[in-house]
C-alpha cells in the first residue's frame, strides 16, 4: 500500500484541530475515538494519525453540542438558567451521557442552542415574568380571586394564551377584564413584589395541578414575591423554580391545608425546621485549595474525557463517599 502524506495528521496538526493537549491525542486514540498507524517512512519511531478518523470524530463532537458550562460561558448566563429553561421546554432536545456513579452529563444540540438563545432574547424583550405574570393587571398565573357572594376563582390562561378565568364547574372561559366588569372579582391576597433576591440559584419542585398545589403557590406569590420564582403549567402538574431563602414560620405560617408531601423535589431541597421553612438551590459553589500536581491531572482528565472540572470533582466525592460508607 501507497502511503500519502495527504491522508494523514501529525499529532501536532491532530492536537492543533481538536483543541486538545498533545498528550491528549494519544489518549483519544487508545480510547479508539481516532485511528493512529505507524509511520513507516521515519527512521525514527513516529505515529500519524488517519484524516478521515480525526475529521469523523470532529464533526461528531460538533454533532453532540457543547456542555452546560460552555454554554452558559457562551450565553453569559448561570447554569443553572439553563438548566431551567430545559426543564421549562420539554420539547428541546438534550444529549444526556452516563459518567462515573450514577450521574450524566448533559450536551446541548446546535438546534437546542438556537432555541434557548431565542427565547433569552424574547424572555429579555417582554420581561422575564412574562409566562406567569401579567403587568397590565398586576395578576398572576393561578392567583386567588373572589367576589362580594364568597365564590372564589382563579387566574389562568387558555389555549390562545389569554389571561382570564373558568367560570365554577364549566368550560366557559371568560377573559379577566369581561370577569372585572361581570363578577365583581378582586384578588383575595396582593402579590409582594418585593426586590429579586441575591441567590441567583433557583431550587426546581414539582407539585400537582389542583387546589392543594394552587395553595402553595398562594403562599409563596405573598411570601417569596413574584421576583423570585417561575411558574410553569405541564399537562398534569406545575414547575416551580424558588430562589433559595429561608422564610420564618412565625411570621409566614404555612397554611393548615398546605403540606410538604406534596412536593417533589427536581433539584433542590424545601423543608421545615423548628423557625423557618428552607428552599434550597441544586447547585452550590465551593472553593477547594488543589496541589499543583492535582491541578494538571485534574486538567488532563477534564481534556480527555471532555467534562468540566466540577463534573469530575463532584463524582470523585461521591466515588470516595460512597466507598468510605461501604
Amino acid at each position: 500500500m501507497v502511503y500519502q502524506d495527504s491522508d494523514y495528521y501529525t499529532k501536532e496538526e491532530v492536537a492543533k484541530l481538536l483543541n486538545i493537549a498533545e498528550s491528549t491525542v494519544y489518549r483519544y486514540a487508545e480510547q479508539g475515538k481516532i485511528q493512529a498507524e505507524p509511520n513507516p517512512y521515519r527512521m525514527k519511531k513516529s505515529t500519524r494519525y488517519t484524516k478521515e478518523s480525526v475529521e469523523q470524530f470532529l464533526q461528531s463532537k460538533k454533532a453532540d453540542g457543547i456542555t452546560v458550562d460552555d454554554l452558559a460561558k457562551k450565553l453569559k448566563i448561570s447554569k443553572a438558567r439553563i438548566y431551567q429553561l430545559l426543564q421549562q421546554n420539554d420539547d428541546l432536545d438534550v444529549i444526556k451521557i452516563p459518567y462515573g456513579v450514577n450521574n450524566y452529563k448533559y450536551l446541548i444540540p446546535e438546534s437546542t442552542q438556537k432555541a434557548i438563545s431565542k427565547q433569552l432574547r424574547k424572555k429579555k424583550s417582554k420581561g422575564a415574568k412574562k409566562d406567569f405574570y401579567n403587568s397590565q393587571y398586576n395578576i398572576a398565573l393561578f392567583q386567588l380571586f373572589k367576589n362580594d357572594y364568597g365564590k372564589f376563582y382563579r387566574i389562568f390562561k387558555n389555549e390562545s394564551n389569554e389571561w382570564g378565568l373558568y367560570l365554577n364547574g364549566s368550560n366557559n372561559f371568560v377573559d379577566f377584564k369581561t370577569s372585572l366588569e361581570a363578577l365583581k372579582i378582586e384578588p383575595s391576597y396582593t402579590l409582594n413584589n418585593r426586590s429579586s433576591l441575591k441567590s441567583n440559584g433557583y431550587g426546581h419542585f414539582e407539585i400537582p395541578k389542583n387546589e392543594s398545589g394552587f395553595s402553595f403557590i398562594d403562599y409563596f406569590y405573598q411570601h417569596i414575591g413574584i421576583n423570585n420564582m417561575f411558574v410553569n403549567e405541564k399537562n398534569e402538574t406545575i414547575e416551580l423554580f424558588l430562589k433559595e431563602i429561608n422564610i420564618p414560620i412565625d411570621k409566614c405560617p404555612l397554611p393548615n391545608d398546605v403540606s410538604l408531601d406534596i412536593i417533589t423535589s427536581i433539584e433542590g431541597d424545601i423543608y421545615i425546621d423548628e423557625n423557618n421553612l428552607h428552599i434550597l438551590k441544586g447547585h452550590k459553589s465551593i472553593t477547594l485549595s488543589l496541589s499543583l500536581p492535582t491541578i494538571k491531572l485534574l486538567q488532563s482528565f477534564v481534556e480527555s474525557h471532555d467534562l468540566t472540572a466540577s463534573e469530575v470533582t463532584e463524582n470523585a466525592i461521591l466515588e470516595y463517599i460512597k466507598k468510605q460508607q461501604e
